[in-house]
């Protein structure tokens, strides 16, 4: 264990430091803060889930409209909007245009990790959010196409995680799969989230989750 580790760890431990308090301490001194880095994710046992009692936005979209804006928690909106410009920036490279429309399954939602009594989920924070797809309008004339982009693309189109993640036969269905996978990276890259999720884990095939948790993660 690094020095400084083990510094932090007896800190902490004098301190009476809960878990997350610890490793709000850590990310800060580390030089990642984030607001709800120590906000307890323990789940009361029994009954229904509560939300964390935060402060929440509607969230529209900066770069890129969402639809349906997004609840979520003040604190995230940062990490949205960084998304935003991403999006648009790879979305860019492939189609020569930014989406017109982002897809999602929601943000905010007062439940437990899957297959967990004790621990709450990001969602439960606002702290996440399920991304579906994205929307593209036509072409415009003043927008230049990468030499790649097939004919059919000049036209308005959508991009599924559920249909085109994996690729396809066509031209289109596999430009789609670069730009899905070249946005995650781009995500990885930046350091837009903590947390991604994406299709190949159990209940994920449709969307890519993405978090602050406090803890940083990546499962395929």
């Amino acid at each position: 264990m690094p020095t400084r580790t083990c510094a932090a760890v007896l800190i902490f431990a004098f301190t009476g430091c809960n878990a997350h308090e610890m490793t709000a301490s850590w990310n800060e001194m580390a030089g990642d803060p984030y607001p709800l880095d120590s906000v307890s994710r323990e789940a009361s046992a029994g009954g229904e889930s509560q939300c964390a009692d935060l402060v929440y936005v509607s969230y529209t979209g900066q770069r890129v409209p969402y639809g349906p804006p997004a609840r979520v928690a003040a604190a995230f909106v940062p990490r949205l909007e960084a998304f935003d410009t991403v999006v648009a920036e790879v979305a860019l490279q492939h189609y020569g245009r930014a989406p017109a429309k982002l897809r999602h399954f929601g943000a905010l939602a007062c439940r437990r990790v899957r297959g967990s009594h004790s621990r709450l989920s990001e969602h439960a924070l606002g702290n996440a959010i399920d991304i579906s797809g994205f929307g593209f309008t036509r072409l415009k004339r003043t927008e230049v196409p990468p030499p790649d982009l097939p004919a059919e693309l000049h036209k308005a189109f959508e991009v599924s995680i559920e249909k085109h993640w994996e690729g396809g036969a066509s031209p289109a269905e596999a430009l789609h799969r670069r730009f899905l996978h070249a946005l995650v990276e781009r995500v990885q890259e930046d350091d837009v989230f903590r947390g991604v999720i994406g299709p190949g884990r159990e209940g994920h095939a449709n969307h890519l989750h993405f978090d602050q948790s406090p803890w940083g993660y990546a499962l395929f």
